[in-house]
């Protein structure tokens, strides 16, 4: 092209650029507006998004980008859609069948069996563990007296002494010969990478979960790995909500965390193996098979259980709807005990119409979360459920970490699930659900003397909060989605 055109075309440039700005912006906001109708469940998101492109163009559209949890979710699909196929991939046939004696929970058991596609196994030994005081030596134990497998799966393994402990019990694992796989979440480890180094020097195979320091490769901060898991030669599992790291103990004097895991033997070690094994191969490939992380498995008490896994993949939402049919069909108590609750609107309901219907329902929250303004956002949404019956608590002292619900004296759902978003649309979470009266009762004696220390809201006192705090709370739960 001759210059003298060129030079036309670029000074015209020049002169309209900011109708050019203005045009891509618009374009920008149009498009993204599209893909929020077309992929946005609810309505409420679907105006707030919107609302939020057009108001604030170029930047709208990029919260949307990295906030939109439905990116989220194919992000998701897409990478954990490359793990190899396992052996028994395929879901397994739905069973409900309860004894005699426990009234209406077959059920909700048949409806679970058809949200998950999980088998509800007969024939489990599990016991409750009450801080990392009970937990941490029977999980040492089960590392140190291990012969052929180790799997461990954590949000957070620390360095400090306790961390410590268990990285040298794995390292000497492996050193006689037991093959170890150490899974940690690469948010989760952010925290601590001293235990990853030591245990890859020492050899031991150990994985980071959706994690790079390269920035084209780094995984979005939403998808996290908040599972909780150590399987044992394949026959002894310890699952729930407890992390590794030295506040959770209190034989030292008192720690800064309280939470509950749980010791399995039978036929559902086999079933948590499979969902440690799902992790491991969407992060390096390695596939396990065999008997040493698949032995053959023989009942070992009377707990029926079910693993349910569940995160922003093919498993979105099982957790929030098994939650939901558990409250639907509770007939005389429910009982939450959660740091988080930040239930979607479904489930809220469904608390107001059970207490309604005059279900006895106890929410139990720690008075110092972590981080605090999580109550503040709780506070914004608590007043309708007061009203409805619900009895809401702080329980004070150290933060209480504890995930658990538990419906009409013999159905519980334990694990590592929260009642709040993260929980519920984007972490990967692994809970238990278990139908055993004597379970349920072992497991509440645990919390008893947590129970009587907490402080019950008063629909009276919750109204007469300033005005600035009430503003505060409502802002905060703006943020709820996220939080």
């Amino acid at each position: 092209m001759p210059a003298a055109p060129m030079l036309g075309l670029l000074e015209e440039a020049r002169h309209d650029w900011p109708l050019l700005v203005v045009g891509s912006l618009l374009a920008l906001s149009a498009l993204t507006t599209v893909h929020i109708l077309l992929t946005r469940r609810e309505s409420s998101s679907a105006v707030a998004w919107t609302g939020v492109v057009w108001t604030s163009p170029g930047i709208g559209p990029l919260l949307y980008l990295l906030l939109g949890i439905n990116r989220v979710q194919r992000k998701a699909v897409r990478l954990l859609g490359r793990a190899p196929e396992l052996p028994e991939h395929a879901p397994l046939p739905i069973e409900a069948d309860l004894p005699e004696g426990y009234r209406h929970l077959p059920v909700l058991a048949r409806a679970i069996g058809r949200i998950t596609g999980e088998r509800l196994l007969g024939g489990n030994d599990i016991d409750p563990l009450r801080n990392g005081d009970e937990a941490y030596p029977e999980m040492l134990a089960a590392i140190e007296g291990s012969q052929v497998s180790l799997s461990l799966l954590t949000y957070i393994l620390d360095d400090d002494p306790w961390g410590r402990r268990f990285v040298q019990a794995l390292i000497d694992a492996h050193r006689r010969g037991v093959a170890v796989r150490v899974l940690i979440d690469g948010f989760g480890a952010r925290r601590a990478w001293a235990p990853v180094r030591t245990l890859r020097r020492a050899g031991v195979p150990t994985e980071v979960f959706l994690w790079s320091w390269a920035p084209w490769k780094m995984a979005l901060i939403n998808l996290r790995n908040h599972r909780k898991l150590l399987v044992a030669d394949g026959r002894l599992a310890f699952t729930g909500g407890i992390n590794v790291r030295q506040s959770y103990v209190h034989e030292d004097g008192p720690g800064t965390g309280c939470d509950l895991h749980f010791r399995v033997c039978g036929p559902l070690v086999r079933r948590l193996q499979r969902v440690f094994a799902v992790d491991w191969a969407f992060s390096t490939g390695e596939m396990l098979q065999g008997d040493e992380w698949y032995p053959p498995l023989v009942e070992r008490g009377g707990t029926f259980a079910r693993v349910i896994p569940d995160g922003p993949d093919e498993d979105l939402l099982e957790v929030a709807t098994v939650l939901f049919q558990a409250v639907s069909l509770a007939r005389d108590r429910i009982l939450v005990i959660t740091p988080y609750f930040l239930p979607p609107a479904a489930l809220q309901a469904a608390l107001g119409a059970a207490a309604q219907r005059g279900v006895d329902i106890s929410v139990v929250l720690p008075e110092n979360n972590e981080p605090r303004w999580m109550n503040r956002a709780t506070m914004a949404d608590v007043e309708e459920l007061l009203e409805q019956g619900v009895r809401i608590g702080f329980k004070p002292g150290p933060f209480e970490h504890t995930k658990l619900t538990v419906v009409d004296h013999a159905w519980m759902l334990l694990g590592s699930p929260n009642w709040d978003p993260r929980s519920l649309r984007l972490n990967f979470e692994l809970a238990v659900e278990t139908y055993d009266p004597v379970l349920v009762e072992a497991t509440v004696a645990k919390l008893r003397p947590v129970l009587r220390t907490v402080q019950w809201l008063q629909l009276d006192a919750l109204r007469g909060h300033p005005v600035y705090s009430q503003v505060v709370d409502a802002a905060v739960r703006l943020f709820k989605p996220w939080l």
